[in-house]
């Protein structure tokens, strides 16, 4: 296997979160041991929570020495009284960064000294929400760290630096086109935002009625909780009354956008209290 194949397998991993982790970039990891072995796929998943670097370690460690599954459950219920039912309920949580960064540092006995990581994105330097993740990788003991895309956001970059003066082998632009292409909802977010358009319609072009599953409405409901607003036209609010929310997601509450020629023939009765109904600008 080579360089190309494991990056595939982070960039894959992130994808899955693609979007859902805005303002964040979508970001991927694997963690491979010395003899090649996979160890732990993570990818970033809400901001807020574990970075992709975060939840590679934290499953390899968890999968490499049971005590520490063990421990990291109990500390964890013990401080957010939040309980796992099983070790793959706590891989995939979203949790508390700093305890778990934390924890990781004080308890990973070494296991991981020598292992190679792939990141899709240039591991982060500075401390915000989360703690660095290069600083993390560094202390574990890493003998190479290898990046798909350079990070050039001027507030997180500057992570490889920080992982050589560790000690630690850097190769950057495997899969660089790929990698870039997983960044750039990101990047655009930032520079200028840029719209989700969502159809709803039936092979046959329906539209009427209910149409998707609740594995999709729920995804699409995860999409509208990074969003600012949700655009609809006046007509579909006549005609449907949708509710506009995120219910399928447990977020908070979002802005409707609604575009019409006349809003005081909309029925304000069709959206919750928590929802603002505008007429756009344009």
């Amino acid at each position: 296997m080579n360089d190309e194949f494991y990056m595939d397998l982070a960039l894959r991993a992130a994808w899955r979160y693609q979007a859902l982790t805005l303002p964040n970039p979508a970001v991927g990891c694997v963690l491979l041991d010395r003899g090649g072995r996979v160890l732990g796929i993570g990818a970033h998943k809400k901001a807020g929570f574990l970075h992709a670097e975060a939840n590679a370690v934290l499953a390899a460690l968890c999968d490499l020495d049971a005590n520490f599954a063990q421990d990291f459950a109990r500390e964890y219920a013990r401080e957010f009284g939040v309980k796992f039912q099983n070790l793959e309920a706590l891989k995939s949580a979203l949790l508390q960064p700093s305890f778990t960064y934390d924890f990781i540092l004080n308890r990973h006995g070494g296991l991981l000294r020598g292992a190679c990581a792939y990141v899709t994105l240039e591991p982060c330097a500075h401390r915000g929400k989360t703690p660095s993740c290069a600083e993390l990788l560094a202390e574990l003991g890493l003998s190479r760290v290898v990046i798909g895309a350079r990070d050039t956001n001027a507030q997180a970059a500057g992570g490889a630096e920080i992982l050589r003066r560790g000690g630690i082998e850097v190769k950057f632009d495997v899969c660089s086109a790929a990698a870039e292409e997983l960044a750039e909802p990101f990047y655009l977010a930032r520079e200028s935002g840029f719209c989700f358009i969502k159809i709803n319609a039936t092979l046959n072009g329906a539209v009427h009625g209910r149409i998707g599953s609740e594995k999709q409405r729920a995804f699409v409901h995860e999409l509208r909780g990074v969003c600012d607003y949700v655009g609809v036209g006046g007509q579909t609010v006549r005609a449907d009354r949708p509710t506009l929310d995120v219910r399928a997601a447990k977020f908070d509450e979002i802005s409707a956008l609604v575009g019409s020629a006349d809003m005081l023939a909309l029925d304000a009765r069709v959206a919750p209290q928590n929802l603002k109904l505008r007429a756009p600008d344009v």
